[in-house]
Protein backbone atom coordinates (compact mmCIF):
# COMPACT_ATOMS: atom_id res chain seq x y z
CA UNK A 1 0.00 0.00 0.00
CA UNK A 2 1.33 3.52 -0.95
CA UNK A 3 1.56 5.75 2.37
CA UNK A 4 -0.01 9.27 2.39
CA UNK A 5 1.75 12.23 3.03
CA UNK A 6 1.59 15.52 3.51
CA UNK A 7 3.86 17.80 1.38
CA UNK A 8 4.13 21.68 3.11
CA UNK A 9 5.78 23.83 1.03
CA UNK A 10 6.92 27.88 2.46
CA UNK A 11 6.81 29.99 -0.31
CA UNK A 12 6.62 33.69 -1.32
CA UNK A 13 3.24 35.28 -1.42
CA UNK A 14 4.52 37.01 -4.50
CA UNK A 15 4.87 33.68 -6.78
CA UNK A 16 1.53 32.05 -5.24
CA UNK A 17 -0.55 32.73 -8.78
CA UNK A 18 2.46 31.78 -10.58
CA UNK A 19 3.31 28.74 -8.38
CA UNK A 20 -0.85 27.35 -8.72
CA UNK A 21 -0.77 27.57 -12.35
CA UNK A 22 2.83 25.36 -12.48
CA UNK A 23 1.12 22.89 -10.20
CA UNK A 24 -2.16 23.18 -12.56
CA UNK A 25 0.17 21.56 -14.89
CA UNK A 26 0.47 18.00 -13.36
CA UNK A 27 -2.99 17.06 -12.25
CA UNK A 28 -2.24 13.31 -12.43
CA UNK A 29 -0.04 13.66 -9.55
CA UNK A 30 -1.84 17.47 -7.86
CA UNK A 31 -5.32 16.87 -7.87
CA UNK A 32 -5.68 19.89 -5.71
CA UNK A 33 -4.16 21.94 -2.43
CA UNK A 34 -4.95 24.28 0.12
CA UNK A 35 -3.15 27.51 0.54
CA UNK A 36 -3.25 29.43 3.58
CA UNK A 37 -1.35 33.03 4.55
CA UNK A 38 1.44 32.88 6.37
CA UNK A 39 3.91 35.30 7.86
CA UNK A 40 7.78 34.21 8.50
CA UNK A 41 11.28 35.34 10.02
CA UNK A 42 14.33 34.28 10.61
CA UNK A 43 17.96 34.19 9.35
CA UNK A 44 17.47 32.42 6.16
CA UNK A 45 14.30 34.62 5.21
CA UNK A 46 14.36 36.56 2.01
CA UNK A 47 12.87 40.32 2.71
CA UNK A 48 11.81 41.68 -0.42
CA UNK A 49 10.57 44.67 0.10
CA UNK A 50 11.49 47.80 2.36
CA UNK A 51 8.54 47.34 4.48
CA UNK A 52 8.71 44.36 5.06
CA UNK A 53 12.45 44.55 6.46
CA UNK A 54 10.81 47.39 8.62
CA UNK A 55 8.00 44.85 10.11
CA UNK A 56 10.98 42.06 10.69
CA UNK A 57 8.64 39.37 8.44
CA UNK A 58 7.66 38.07 5.44
CA UNK A 59 4.82 37.73 3.88
CA UNK A 60 4.46 33.92 2.95
CA UNK A 61 1.70 31.04 1.71
CA UNK A 62 1.71 27.77 2.70
CA UNK A 63 0.24 25.39 0.44
CA UNK A 64 -0.53 22.00 1.76
CA UNK A 65 -1.49 18.77 -0.86
CA UNK A 66 -1.44 14.90 0.45
CA UNK A 67 -0.12 13.30 -1.85
CA UNK A 68 1.13 9.29 -2.58
CA UNK A 69 4.67 9.01 -0.91
CA UNK A 70 6.12 6.94 -4.26
CA UNK A 71 4.43 10.78 -5.87
CA UNK A 72 6.58 13.72 -3.76
CA UNK A 73 9.80 12.82 -5.78
CA UNK A 74 8.00 13.81 -9.41
CA UNK A 75 6.08 16.72 -7.48
CA UNK A 76 9.28 18.20 -6.16
CA UNK A 77 11.17 17.59 -9.49
CA UNK A 78 8.33 19.13 -11.34
CA UNK A 79 7.97 22.43 -9.23
CA UNK A 80 12.03 22.90 -9.88
CA UNK A 81 11.67 22.98 -13.05
CA UNK A 82 9.70 26.46 -12.61
CA UNK A 83 11.63 27.24 -9.07
CA UNK A 84 14.73 26.70 -8.45
CA UNK A 85 14.89 28.89 -4.64
CA UNK A 86 16.73 28.69 -1.39
CA UNK A 87 13.34 31.19 -0.70
CA UNK A 88 11.22 27.58 -0.78
CA UNK A 89 11.36 25.13 2.08
CA UNK A 90 9.02 21.94 2.40
CA UNK A 91 8.49 19.25 4.52
CA UNK A 92 6.96 16.04 4.87
CA UNK A 93 4.63 14.26 7.28
CA UNK A 94 2.67 10.76 7.18
CA UNK A 95 -1.51 11.08 6.58
CA UNK A 96 -2.77 8.83 9.21
CA UNK A 97 -5.78 9.22 7.83
CA UNK A 98 -7.80 11.22 5.34
CA UNK A 99 -11.51 11.72 4.22
CA UNK A 100 -14.53 13.87 4.29
CA UNK A 101 -17.03 14.28 6.41
CA UNK A 102 -19.87 13.94 4.34
CA UNK A 103 -20.77 12.88 0.36
CA UNK A 104 -22.54 14.66 -1.76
Amino acid sequence: MNQQVLLQLNISARIRAEFLDHLRLVPHLVSGCTIVDAAGFGAQQHYGSALEKVLGQTQRQLVMMVLAQDNVSAVLAHIRQQFISPDIQYWLTPVLANGRLSEV
